[in-house]
């Protein structure tokens, strides 16, 4: 596989995962943390992650949350890469439900950032204690 392949495939793997964010159902503190926790484990930035949620996933699937009715089964993969790559980066007008959104998101990212904190803080022990080995 190529780079760009990689990149696409990692990329289409986080537009699954955030998708989550504009299926017409409340999004439990559960499937949050897990949400955020693989995210802290992608090689994606606060910065990019921002980018893949507001510039490329909402712009394709925000559209659900204003349906009377939304979907509530989530997408496959395949569907949301391929509603991503046709939407992507096009204006979207920004609806009041967008800061429901962006509420549970700010709490994303501060779980990430506090996730990416602590495996920071383990490595580095686990660094100090090999020093301090005989």
């Amino acid at each position: 596989m190529v780079a760009s392949e990689v990149e696409t495939t990692d990329r289409s793997r986080m537009w699954h995962l955030l998708s989550a964010f504009y299926l017409d159902e409340h999004m439990t503190s559960h499937q949050l943390s897990s949400i955020a926790a693989r995210c802290a484990e992608s090689k994606y930035t606060i910065e990019e992650l921002d980018i893949i949620m507001f510039r490329e996933v909402y712009p394709a699937l925000i559209h659900n949350t204003w349906a009377p009715i939304g979907e509530w089964v989530p997408w496959s993969e395949e569907e949301v890469a391929a509603r991503v790559r046709k939407c992507r980066y096009q204006p979207t007008p920004v609806r009041w439900w967008q800061f429901i959104t962006w509420r549970d998101w700010s709490r994303l990212k501060c779980q990430v950032r506090q996730l990416r904190r602590c495996r920071e803080l383990a490595s580095s022990n686990k660094s100090l204690e090999r020093t301090r080995e005989p």
